[in-house]
């Protein structure tokens, strides 16, 4: 557990000055590099709170929609204003629901879940999810919640399509708000 006022301040910095902050500040903390900035901003919250920049020269960053995970596998979707929905496992690709920390068949479940409820294309979740797998929830400390805004998710199902010369079905997010919570999509 963290303070939230310090994780929401390392929220609102850039990964690239938590990354320095942690390096001087903590230097027994060991970053690989490559961890999502919901992950460096909890870091900095419990090693170096008091460097964190707070108070009223601060400015938060606007609240916006993010996915919660349990540590028992239950993912949920949490909307401004006190909105919540669970997603669901589509039962496509294994009936054991969801899971991270691994690329196998209950992250892509996962994955699939994610990038079609945040951008709204079941049919590029359907392709881009064992590539989110392997690239973003493999990465996620198996069994332990965590927290990802819809708009990182979203964005990188936007450079992964079109990495992948995918056209677009939905609004980039310089474009658009969030999709409704729990809207509903199929494979």
């Amino acid at each position: 557990m963290v303070d939230a006022a310090a994780f929401g301040a390392g929220m609102a910095t850039t990964r690239q000055d938590l990354v320095e902050l942690l390096g001087a500040a903590a230097p027994d903390v060991a970053l690989r590099g490559d961890e999502p900035l919901a992950t460096l901003a909890a870091l900095a919250a419990r090693h170096v709170p008091d460097r964190l920049a707070r108070g009223p020269t601060h400015t938060s960053a606007p609240e916006t929609a993010a996915y919660h995970a349990r540590a028992v596998g239950a993912v949920v979707r949490r909307d401004p204003g006190g909105g919540e929905s669970t997603l669901r496992p589509p039962r496509r690709w294994t009936p054991d629901g969801f899971g991270w920390g691994h690329d196998a068949e209950t992250a892509c479940e996962l994955a699939y879940a994610l990038v079609a409820d945040a951008t709204g294309s079941p049919d590029a979740a359907r392709r881009l999810a064992p590539q989110y797998a392997t690239e973003v929830l493999a990465r996620l400390p198996s069994g332990r919640p965590w927290s990802l805004p819809v708009d990182q998710v979203r964005a990188w199902a936007t450079d992964a399509a079109v990495a992948a010369g995918l056209a677009l079905s939905w609004p980039t997010p310089a474009t658009a708000a969030s999709p409704a919570p729990g809207a509903e999509v199929g494979l």
